[in-house]
């Protein structure tokens, strides 16, 4: 692997660099789901109808 490295070219080397660097800081990064919302219940529009 070592070997693998040493044949990349110096641009290669740098986007590996900045992918790294941006792999790692969006794995840093909170993410909230917050608790789920229940909303109020759907009104029966016809209370006296049986289904």
């Amino acid at each position: 692997m070592v070997r693998d490295l040493d044949s990349l070219t110096d641009e290669d080397r740098t986007q590996i660099k900045e992918a790294t660097t941006v792999l790692r800081r969006s794995r840093r990064q909170d993410v909230a789901l917050g608790m789920p919302r229940v909303g109020p219940p759907i009104p029966d529009f016809h209370p006296g109808r049986t289904a």
